[in-house]
């Protein structure tokens, strides 16, 4: 299997084909081992379901004649054992086998699924809830284009099992099954806008369960939640700005929640941050829609950044994030209140989750403002400066600031100059970083890291251009020094190599006969040419673009 699935060093055998027979019926045997009094171990039944998973992802389609006498057999056998098997063997080859195959299977088996979704034993349900999310997850359109309705229906109605574990595999059905229309903006093709209002009073009620705290079955039915908004056309914008209220009372109240003890201070960010998740997306999908609730969100969303929760400042954070997008310039007035908190964020080297999202906030809220980020940019430039020397820092947070750098600049302008010196400083030195060769963990960095570099370059490229180019030709050696060195490295990946591109590109249209001498090095010549005759479609585009400006250049 990991040979097959993961590309390992060597080929597969396919040895798993030769005894397939054998091994299924062993299999089989193990499904009907569950155990009843903690289904959640791991145990015979588990084990073989798993088994039986990684055999389908590397023998595809030869599993089926082999385990389907199996399945159909049992579906439907009176001893719950058998039923449960048989269930669990479905769900476990949906992995694996085409949807040629596997279609005309699913199409068979949905209403059988339905019915044991009210099987008076609760691992049935549950294992039932599980194969119908897969096959919502796997192949969706039998259930989309069939069973919709039903399917549905009887999603609402196990959120309401007396099992927390099951009602929680029916939030994880409903997430995979709304994530086929993630972000549709057509309602002509959504078509659960009649089931919007159910849907998301069901969910909203499953998080309000007595035992909601068990088997992660809150943080499921919120997860479920922010999949039916992300999901949400058009047509259901007005269903979304009504929800908002009702989210920021929730919220609202967890503000009064007693937090005596550890666990309690645990629960109220865990429902704060799943809130704020929830208001994230929803004023992600509302966009400017969302401006009459913003005063609101964020008397709210300051409120939760006096919690130690790193949790619901990462939530909090994204939130911000997406009221910066909404509401662009407009999201001024709240830049002096939000900047202690966005400081704070940035220098959490500790939970470096929250410094990572917070850098990505700076980057919205760069896009949002404009030049009316600068009076700020003193500060939120020192921090990030200070970040990139810290050696206590998560080196993953490190590209994403200098990324972040091309960001600030694109927005501010030529009020970048007064940082320039100092951030191609920085980055020079990072373009400097070797790693081993054979260590392949470090290559994927040193590209991320390259990318990223590129990124900025082109950002402060564009940021300049149009008030303060020359500024930055003192530099143009070392960009084009770094981008040499790439050109020689046999590791580049292809977006790295794409961006060069773009660099070069950048460069020549920025100055043009101003580095007429530089651009007629062999090596630019050479990626420029390549990257035109790519096979890669978006790297071919990038290389035709360069191409013309270094034509203009050395005409």
């Amino acid at each position: 299997y990991q040979r097959r699935v993961h590309g390992g060093g060597e080929n597969c055998e396919y040895y798993a084909k030769g005894a397939l027979s054998h091994l299924v019926e062993v299999i089989a045997e193990c499904l009907v081992k569950q155990s009843e009094s903690n289904p959640d171990d791991w145990n015979k039944a588990s084990a073989a379901g798993t088994c039986l998973c990684l055999i389908a992802q590397t023998v595809e389609g030869e599993i089926v004649p082999h385990i389907l006498p199996f399945i159909q057999s049992n579906i439907n056998n009176p001893n719950w054992r058998y039923k449960e098997a048989a269930t669990l063997a479905f769900g476990s080859i949906l992995d694996g086998p085409s949807s040629e195959v596997l279609e005309p299977m699913v199409v068979q088996a949905v209403p059988v699924m339905l019915t044991h979704l009210t099987d008076s034993h609760s691992l049935v349900k549950d294992t039932t809830a599980w194969t119908i999310g897969r096959m919502a997850e796997l192949h969706p359109e039998p259930i989309v284009q069939r069973y919709l309705q039903p399917v549905l229906e009887g999603m609402v109605k196990t959120l309401e099992d007396h099992e927390p574990r099951v009602a929680g595999k029916a939030c994880w059905a409903l997430i995979n099954l709304f994530g086929f229309w993630e972000d549709e903006q057509d309602s002509s093709r959504y078509p659960l806008t009649p089931y919007f209002p159910t849907l998301v009073t069901a969910l909203l009620k499953t998080t309000d369960r007595e035992d909601a705290n068990e088997d992660n079955l809150r943080s499921s039915a919120y997860e479920a939640l922010n999949a039916l908004l992300t999901s949400a056309s058009t047509d259901c914008l007005e269903f979304v700005k009504q929800l908002i209220p009702v989210l920021l009372e929730r919220l609202q109240k967890t503000m009064s929640m007693g937090v005596g003890s550890g666990t309690e201070r645990q629960e109220q960010s865990a429902i704060q941050g799943l809130l704020c998740g929830a208001l994230q997306v929803s004023a992600r999908k509302l966009g400017d829609k969302v401006a009459p609730f913003t005063d609101s969100m964020m008397t709210l969303f300051l409120q939760v950044f006096s919690t130690r929760s790193s949790t619901v400042h990462e939530e909090s954070l994204m939130a911000v994030g997406s009221i910066a997008n909404a509401l662009g310039k407009d999201f001024e007035k709240y830049m002096q209140a939000f900047s202690v908190f966005l400081f704070m964020g940035l220098k959490n080297y500790q939970e470096y989750q929250v410094c990572n999202i917070a850098v990505g906030v700076v980057n919205d809220i760069a896009a949002a403002l404009g030049q009316k980020l600068a009076p700020f940019c003193d500060e939120i430039m020192t921090i990030l400066l200070e970040n990139l020397r810290a050696y206590e820092l998560n080196r993953d947070v490190k590209p994403v600031i200098i990324a972040c750098f091309g960001d600030i600049a694109l927005n501010i302008g030529g009020a970048f100059e007064k940082y320039l010196q100092v951030v191609m400083a920085v980055m020079n030195q990072a373009s400097a970083i070797e790693v081993p060769e054979n260590d392949e963990e470090m290559q994927d960095y040193l590209n991320t890291l390259r990318q990223t570099l590129c990124e900025a370059y082109t950002g402060i490229l564009q940021g300049l251009k149009t008030e303060k180019p020359d500024i930055f030709l003192p530099y143009v050696t070392q960009v084009l020094q770094f981008i040499l060195t790439i050109s020689q490295d046999r590791k580049t990946d292809e977006p790295v190599f794409r961006a060069c591109i773009g660099v070069i590109g950048d460069v020549a249209n920025v100055f043009g006969k101003k580095v007429q001498q530089a651009m007629q090095a062999d090596f630019i010549k050479n990626m420029v040419m390549t990257a035109a005759n790519s096979q890669d479609m978006e790297t071919a585009s990038a290389g035709r673009w360069t191409a013309e400006q270094l034509q203009r250049v050395l005409s």
